[in-house]
């Protein structure tokens, strides 16, 4: 899963709100933009924390799925081995019984 958009997707959702609610409160300009400066910094912090946290558990997720794929292959491999054996069994008794 792509993480890279994850913090510019909080900041800017962060942002939007902010100005919904300068709007509506009618905030005068200057201390807006510097109240939506801090924060679009703040939630441009938080949306780092998020990605870290999210590509640590992805990543936690990918090796469970890749030791479970290693061990079924492993599984299917002996499988097969022994089912080789087996009709090489049935080859050698099926070749005497000719003789």
């Amino acid at each position: 899963m792509k993480t890279n958009y994850v913090p510019a997707i909080v900041m800017l959702l962060a942002g939007g709100v902010y100005c919904l609610f300068g709007i509506y409160y009618q905030i005068p300009l200057m201390d807006f933009c510097i109240h939506l400066l801090v924060v679009l910094i703040i939630f441009w912090i938080i949306g780092g924390i998020i990605r870290m946290v999210l590509d640590r558990f992805m990543g936690e997720i990918e090796d469970k799925s890749k030791e479970e794929a290693k061990e079924e292959a492993e599984e299917d491999d002996e499988i097969s081995k022994d089912s080789d054996e087996e009709s090489e069994e049935g080859e050698d008794t099926d070749s005497e019984d000719e003789e």
